[in-house]
């Protein structure tokens, strides 16, 4: 007998069982994990997918990665451009973006994993709870979970906020030093969640002005030649056009900005030859960056015209605040007489901030409660005027102090994230709000600004001086920024005042919110334990709502699985009845 052909079928049948092994183990490392659909209630983290990638830097946007953690092409999911993020080497790390985190609450922590060995490895997800300051207060450490090898495993980790948590950032780590793919991290909250912002959003942006006359930071200038009147007049002049270019696309695209204002940017004119004292200020000479020591014997307003608006409108800009009021925008304090508050004493700032709020209030304004650097220099600030600032209703400062390669032991807010809002340290109470400078230049830079905070559901603002908007080209990129902001409310993105975001944020720590069920609905009762209205406040629900009621009354405002509330009064308490359904099935 012939024993060739049959050694031949033999063959070929071991070649094609091999085929069919490799195909069914190259199916187990290419199929999708089972998940949750992406529009499910609960996953707080930005980018969990590690999909998104805006800056083009082929790392995935929201996550902070070690040595040896890259955005892998291996690809898990099978839609086109589907990513996983691979870990190799122990000392490898992916962090997370923070989150708002409410003391009590429970989070859960879940993830799909898979080792690239012959054998199984093992994962570990850190709990790293932070302060207002976004410093970390307890760290907990989650078990080390087995990672079968070449085969997807769905993991989860559980903890618990302590009481004086107000953030939380994960981190996730591998053991040994064998690759590890991660894919479809989610971090869901117990219950209902309060969302961090109003209105259905996600991110929030402030656009901040510094608007300043002649007599701001411009007569005492730094740069160029130093002390020049008619430069600092020529440039009083764009700051006023600029003022008039700025409100006029404002209110194109509804959009309400802060306007800090020097001193005189709130007067009307000073015919009354009024000296605010006549201070000098012997800390703004050569040694500390001026180009020479005039202003060390000489008064700091000797260069007022004593004139008005009318006639010297580079100098006084108060007959512009009427507009202003009428467009909802909103002023706060650049100081009085743009001084340098790291070199100024603290009486000297009590002296300035205190006359600040004098002329704002002789203007129909109130007094401020927030505050923008001048020259974008908050280092050197004692504490001392820091407890000034608060004292005289300060909840929140900018224009601090961020330069990449500069002094880091100044640092309120780290040049590495602008997009979340840290207290100052030993004031819990006062918070550095983030910016960006946008100087009518690179609209394009300036949109990415805006495409970031969106992806990490973040805020920040955008800041240029009011002279900035007035050639051709700078108006042509205010326009195309403001377009593109606006356009991004569809998307999630609130656009308010800054000392609006931040009151919303202060406020929020006093809402009540408990929730239950009952009758086969899920009841949840909201209190406002605040001094302030509280308008916009979104609810996150664990599915999506069928229907609602409110007071009894049948209730529309929710999508999804969100709910939106009425305002609250302070002390006003609400009662919502709410029907939940499910997510459709995914394909």
């Amino acid at each position: 007998m012939n024993r060739f052909p049959l050694r031949r079928a033999a063959l070929i049948v071991g070649i094609v069982a091999l085929l069919v092994l490799a195909v069914v183990a190259g199916w187990r490392l290419s199929r999708r994990p089972a998940t949750a659909p992406l529009a499910a209630s609960g996953n707080l983290l930005s980018n969990p997918g590690f999909q998104q990638d805006g800056d083009g830097d082929g790392r995935p946007d929201a996550w902070d990665l070690g040595p040896a953690a890259a955005w892998s092409d291996w690809t898990i999911t099978p839609e086109e451009g589907g990513h996983s993020l691979r870990l190799t080497g122990s000392a490898s790390y992916a962090r997370s973006a923070p989150i708002l985190a409410w003391p009590g609450k429970g989070y859960q922590v879940s993830l799909q994993a898979l080792a690239d060995a012959p054998y199984t490895s093992r994962l570990q997800v850190v709990f790293l709870w932070e302060d207002t300051r976004r410093e970390v207060i307890l760290r907990e450490d989650g078990a080390w979970l087995e990672v079968p090898a070449r085969a997807w495993q769905l993991l989860s980790w559980e903890a618990t906020a302590p009481a004086e948590a107000s953030g939380l950032t994960l981190l996730v780590r591998p053991a040994g030093d064998d690759p590890l793919y991660l894919d479809d991290v989610r971090l869901s909250e117990e219950g209902v969640r309060l969302e961090p912002y109003p209105d259905y959003s996600r991110a929030a942006l402030a656009f901040t002005l510094d608007w300043e006359t002649a007599m701001g930071g411009l007569v005492h200038s730094r740069s160029g030649d130093g002390y020049d009147p008619a430069t600092a007049e020529a440039r009083g002049r764009a700051m006023r056009e600029g003022t008039a270019t700025l409100l006029d696309l404002f209110e194109r695209y509804d959009i309400r900005a802060t306007w800090y204002a020097s001193g005189y940017s709130l007067l009307e004119g000073n015919a009354r030859r009024d000296d605010f004292g006549s201070p000098t200020y012997t800390w703004a000479s050569q040694a500390h960056g001026w180009r020479d020591d005039r202003w060390v014997t000489t008064p700091w307003f000797a260069d007022d015209p004593y004139g008005t608006a009318a006639s010297h409108p580079a100098w006084y800009f108060g007959d512009l605040l009427a507009r202003l009021r009428e467009s909802g925008q909103d002023v706060q304090s650049h100081t009085f007489g743009h001084l340098y508050l790291g070199y100024a004493a603290p009486e000297e700032v009590r002296a300035d901030l205190q006359q600040w709020n004098a002329a704002a209030v002789a203007a129909g304004l109130p007094a401020a409660t927030s505050l923008a650097f001048p020259w974008g220099a908050s280092l050197g600030t004692s504490d001392a005027t820091l407890a000034v600032l608060e004292a005289l209703g300060c909840r929140a400062v900018t224009r601090t102090y961020h330069e990449p390669q500069g002094r880091s032991q100044y640092y309120l807010l780290p040049p590495d994230d602008l997009y979340h809002m840290r207290t100052v340290p030993g004031r819990p109470a006062l918070w550095a709000f983030p910016d960006h400078y946008f100087p009518g230049q690179d609209a394009a830079g300036a949109r990415a600004v805006v495409d970031q905070a969106l992806a990490v559901h973040g805020v920040t603002s955008l800041w240029a001086h009011t002279e900035e908007a007035v050639a051709p080209a700078q108006v042509a990129a205010w326009e195309e920024v403001l377009a593109y902001a606006a356009a991004q409310r569809a998307n999630g993105l609130w656009i308010a005042p800054l000392d609006e975001i931040v009151a919303y944020r202060d406020n929020l720590a006093k809402i009540e919110v408990q929730a239950r069920d009952y009758a086969g609905r899920l009841r949840i009762v909201v209190r406002n334990g605040g001094d302030r209205p509280a308008a916009g406040l979104t609810l996150t629900l664990s599915s999506p709502a069928r229907s609602a009621e409110l007071g009894g009354a049948p209730y529309t405002d929710f999508r999804q699985d969100q709910v939106r509330l009425p305002e609250l009064h302070p002390g006003q308490q609400v009662t919502l009845d709410i029907v939940l359904g499910s997510w459709e099935a995914g394909p």
